[in-house]
């Protein structure tokens, strides 16, 4: 494999997404960061092209979810239309977030939870509808504890995936999802640099297998036992 193929998918940031899809799963008394975003982001693409705004203003979708049931129901809709339309969204989920999972603001009990599990197996089952082509962007606290939920020999739920180590600040998560959600739509890539970011992706996932198939392609037996020392 080479280096430049590697150098690729380390500088990829987004997937070749057709539209920009918000999930609202924050409650009445919280402040709507999903929805103040979705309206800077209808700013910022009627500022760049007026005249072609009406017809990519359909790209931008944006829905209040309540509970567990609206988000699973909402979610299905989205896995169908990728699967007979080609939608692929570039997905913002917004929620309250702890290490077990996301929580509905507005909701107590069972509907207010959806684990880390779960959840991914909802992005599974659209990410395989887009053809492996989703990116994720989890705006909430704790939201990166998804990634250690991974199932190691399974494909990932994701091709991209941004979220939050900790307990992030309402102002920077707002900022920091602002500025990527512009980027990914005005410049087609994803700018995590000053952001709070943490940043999964495929390659980094399987990463340690594409270097080991890449030293036993290209090195000598001697070389592959030189590098497997110097590795321990």
């Amino acid at each position: 494999m080479p280096a430049n193929i590697i150098e690729h998918f380390r500088s990829s940031t987004v997937s070749n997404a057709n539209c920009i899809v918000t999930l609202e799963c924050l409650g009445g008394n919280d402040q709507k960061t999903g929805r103040k975003r979705t309206e800077d982001l209808c700013d910022a693409l009627m500022a760049e092209s007026p005249i072609e705004y009406c017809d990519k203003l359909g790209q931008i979708e944006y829905a209040q979810l309540n509970n567990k049931d609206q988000l699973i129901d909402y979610m299905q809709t989205l896995t169908i239309q990728a699967a007979t339309a080609n939608k692929i969204p570039l997905l913002f989920i917004d929620a309250h977030g702890s290490e077990s999972g996301l929580c509905f603001g507005s909701q107590t009990g069972i509907e207010s939870f959806i684990s880390w599990p779960e959840l991914i197996d909802l992005l599974g089952k659209l990410n395989h509808a887009c053809k492996g082509e989703l990116t994720v962007i989890c705006a909430a606290c704790h939201s990166y504890t998804l990634i250690e939920h991974l199932p190691n020999w399974k494909r990932l739920p994701f091709a991209f995936y941004y979220g939050y180590s900790g307990e992030v600040k309402t102002g920077s998560l707002a900022t920091d999802t602002v500025k990527a959600g512009k980027s990914a739509m005005l410049a087609g890539l994803i700018e995590i640099d000053k952001t709070a970011f943490s940043f999964h992706s495929e390659f980094i996932h399987y990463r340690d297998y594409i270097l080991a198939a890449v030293v036993l392609a290209t090195h000598t037996t001697v070389e592959r036992k030189l590098l497997y020392k110097k590795a321990c």
